[in-house]
């Protein structure tokens, strides 16, 4: 009424979008048939499934949806909904000619029959307007009943409006996966998401939708109760990232669980109190189930523990407050005021436990891990690389509580103007635009790795984004021992050869060997005790003697040269003290003292830049 009384045009068709099974459908059902039943609309609606028509003759398409707008015309007012839009006309893809004129062709009939629809509407409000004003001014010259009869006017354009009226909804995965035309103003320019359910959510569809489950079930099992101690609040902390299809499946598991439980227990186990679904049951139709989100995410399985990291006590007690501790005390950290650390940077020279901490993380923490390389995302078509790293944190988001694991950064964030391509400088853009949350990465902790800090774009580094500098170093004679006893604990070594552990740990030869260097020693001694079994005589026993550790420990040399170690140590002093330095090797303060990369309160300031 108030367009008509303004002249205003009416506004564009939202877009409803979401993931699979997110309830797009079912939102889009339950809309039309309250528009049915409700009294001051009584829409007509018609309700379109796309995805039946893809495929089709390109005339066949045409017809049928001039048939379903003609039959929205004639029964206004009414409504149509285009389930699954971008099945039909998706946005255009290079790499497929005939399939983008076919979306082009298709999209440009939708666009004439909206606009169509639009200018009816837009032609009736003018008429409207027009007569308004005439009328008002009849009007003006009444006295005693002219407000009533100003009511009935405004009665009458309300009729005469909704007589008119096609309204259009349509849904899709994304709100940019429709072909572009149809996304311009006046069509379908307001998009709506329709977001996984939250922990309160879900607690309160689980409790629903077991209830309606109960109640749909059969006359033989009209007995079956839920179980009044159960806690939804654990049941919704299990079923992080599912859709509401998941959890519906979810209880259907439940039920399924239920139903053998007491096959298996027999009916007199039920009791006089009926049967009831138990929080176990939930719990375990769950422990295989793989929700929607992440169907096609590769996952990084690790079996690598705490335990089997030697050495970086301080690097390990940051990565647990920050990953593992918000994941255990979700809402009491939820309702803290500060805003938590979301990123971090592990740098330190090659081998030193980096990629190592990240498996640990992927097993210890109880995320979702993502990992990819950084040459990985690189692509020598323009914008495929940026593409590749949206993909990244869109399925890190699907996979979310996550965590996105970067190693060799330093390969797709160089510093902006390093090359003359322009590549790099889009991706850090791309980076920068996630990490900042202007595209959302709620529950998505983003860890990055790498030996050369000082290529790295500063402005990735700043608060916010990358909040935390991890430095994983060459390890002291402390960590050489435990290092040593964590890759030796899952070995048969005898107590003569534990005993030389530390003595090897010891040893100035010792000083420039990295983690990895000293993985390689147990090893190698691992292979010496192989060969000496496979000469003609040898013992048969798996047990590890000092000797073969003694040949492995002469045989190893550092994979660090020592002026390759003082440029590293010297870079790492340089990237501690000051993020905004030139941190170029060349100029690097080779004097820089290697113990101050070491101490307790250099770690807690890196920790904490």
């Amino acid at each position: 009424m108030a367009r008509v009384l303004l002249g205003v045009k009416t506004p564009g068709s939202p877009l409803i979008y979401g993931d699979r099974g997110s309830g797009k459908t079912t939102i889009l059902k339950s809309l039309a048939s309250e528009l049915q039943d409700d009294t001051n609309s009584l829409s007509y609606s018609i309700f379109v499934e796309c995805r039946n028509l893809r495929g089709l003759k390109m005339e066949t398409v045409k017809a049928k949806l001039n048939e379903i707008f003609e039959e929205a015309t004639s029964h206004a007012p009414s409504v149509v909904i285009l389930d699954n839009l971008d099945a039909l006309v998706p946005e255009e893809d290079e790499s497929n000619g005939p399939a983008n004129e076919q979306s082009r062709r298709i999209a440009e009939l939708l666009l004439t029959l909206m606009q169509q629809a639009r200018d009816r509407m837009w032609k009736s409000t003018l008429e409207l307007n027009q007569s308004y004003r005439q009328e008002t001014e009849t009007l003006k010259q009444l006295s005693g009943r002219s407000k009533m009869a100003r009511q009935t006017l405004l009665s009458t354009i309300a009729s005469a409006i909704s007589q008119k009226s096609v309204a259009v909804i349509a849904s899709s995965r994304n709100d940019s996966s429709v072909h572009k035309s149809l996304r311009s103003c006046g069509l379908f320019d307001r998009p709506v998401q329709v977001t996984t359910p939250d922990a309160e959510r879900r607690e309160i569809v689980i409790k629903k939708m077991l209830q309606m489950k109960l109640e749909s079930t059969s006359n033989s099992s009209a007995d079956l109760l839920l179980d009044p101690s159960i806690d939804y609040g654990l049941l919704a902390s299990i079923t992080e990232g599912y859709s509401l299809r998941d959890l519906s499946s979810a209880t259907d598991r439940a039920l399924h669980k239920t139903f053998s439980r007491y096959a298996l227990q027999g009916t007199a186990s039920a009791g006089a109190s009926g049967k009831k679904i138990l929080q176990t049951d939930f719990v375990d139709g769950v422990k295989d189930f793989q929700p929607t989100a992440l169907i096609g995410v590769d996952l990084f399985k690790s079996t690598v523990k705490w335990s089997d990291v030697g050495g970086l006590n301080s690097v390990r007690t940051v990565l647990k407050d920050t990953l593992e501790l918000p994941t255990r005390y979700g809402k009491l950290y939820d309702n803290t005021p500060i805003k938590l650390p979301a990123g971090m940077l592990l740098y330190g020279p090659p081998g030193c436990g980096k990629t190592l901490l990240a498996s640990a993380v992927a097993n210890e923490c109880g995320l979702n891990f993502i990992s990819v390389k950084g040459p990985e995302v690189l692509n020598k078509y323009i914008g495929a690389s940026e593409q590749a790293i949206r993909d990244l944190f869109a399925r890190a988001a699907s996979a979310a509580p996550s965590v996105l694991f970067l190693d060799e950064f330093d390969s797709i964030a160089p510093r902006r103007g390093a090359d003359n391509t322009g590549v790099t400088d889009r991706l850090v853009n791309q980076l920068l635009t996630f990490l900042d949350g202007v595209e959302g990465r709620k529950g998505v902790y983003v860890l990055a790795a790498t030996s050369r800090p000082d290529m790295i774009d500063p402005a990735l580094l700043r608060p916010g984004r990358l909040d935390k500098s991890l430095y994983c170093g060459f390890p002291t004679e402390e960590e050489r021992v435990d290092i040593l006893q964590a890759v030796g604990k899952d070995m048969e070594l005898n107590e003569e050869a534990l005993e030389y552990l530390p003595e090897i740990a010891a040893a100035p030869k010792s000083v420039h060997f990295s983690g990895a260097d000293l993985q390689a020693i147990m090893y190698s001694a691992q292979l010496e005790l192989v060969h000496e079994k496979l000469k003609p005589g040898g013992e048969h026993s798996n047990v590890i003697l000092k000797r073969h550790v003694q040949v492995a420990f002469e045989n190893a040399k550092p994979s660090t040269s020592e002026s390759a170690r003082a440029q590293f140590e010297a870079m790492y002093a340089n990237f501690s003290r000051a993020r905004t330095t030139d941190f170029s090797v060349a100029t690097a303060d080779t004097t820089a003292d290697p113990d101050k990369l070491k101490s307790p309160i250099t770690h807690q300031r890196t920790a904490l830049a």
